[in-house]
């Protein structure tokens, strides 16, 4: 089992969020539990999160838990609650629990980016600290919502549009438009590392 069963540190603002709860339709099975070099793709991403000193916590959908429990400790574990979908639903049931805590969101399906590309997001939030909702990368100009950083704020006012039946799309997308966003432009050399799988080929 991965991870030191510490209690979550309150004078860190920031909380990892490894986003695991997709159906993984295409894929046939939870991606987050697919293998790369022996590792769960959910371990390595949190892997990753903890090395820069963060807490981290893994967002899953309730039939994934019996299986990350043979993982992760129970106390690293958000089960989905908020009646929303996609990984919006994972974002604000994370943010319900911990509603002080800014999140750093790397969906568990990108097993290739590093941890300098996780850090220099972490730099750039940390210079425009006060100034957006969010920021996260894109390419060309399309963003990568599943790699960014929410801010509490930020999602305290979407969490509000949701409960007041306000919040007009749940994609990640509107989501960005709606917040203040600062958006990452990622270097062509870098694209790769935000490869997602999607499906059994895109794994040859």
């Amino acid at each position: 089992m991965c991870c030191n069963p510490n209690t979550y540190d309150d004078n860190n603002p920031l909380l990892g969020v490894v986003l695991s709860g997709g159906n993984s339709n295409r894929m046939g099975k939870d991606k987050g539990l697919l293998l790369k070099e022996g590792q769960y793709w959910s371990k390595i991403t949190f892997d990753k999160l903890e090395s820069l000193g963060i807490p981290v916590v893994i967002s899953i959908d309730s039939s994934q838990e019996e299986e990350c429990r043979k993982v992760f400790f129970p106390d690293r574990i958000v089960v989905d609650k908020i009646n929303v979908k996609g990984p919006l639903r994972g974002i604000l049931s994370i943010h319900d629990q911990f509603p002080d805590h800014d999140l750093i969101v790397v969906a568990s399906d990108l097993p290739d980016l590093s941890t300098a590309i996780i850090k220099n997001l972490i730099n750039v939030f940390d210079e425009k600290a006060g100034e957006h909702d969010f920021v996260v990368y894109s390419i060309e100009n399309e963003p990568e919502p599943l790699v960014g950083v929410y801010t509490a704020e930020g999602l305290s006012k979407i969490f509000s549009l949701h409960i007041s039946n306000q919040l007009e799309k749940v994609s990640m997308k509107h989501i960005l438009e709606v917040g203040n966003t600062f958006f990452i432009e990622l270097k062509p050399d870098d694209w790769k590392e935000l490869k997602n799988y999607n499906s059994k080929v895109d794994l040859r």
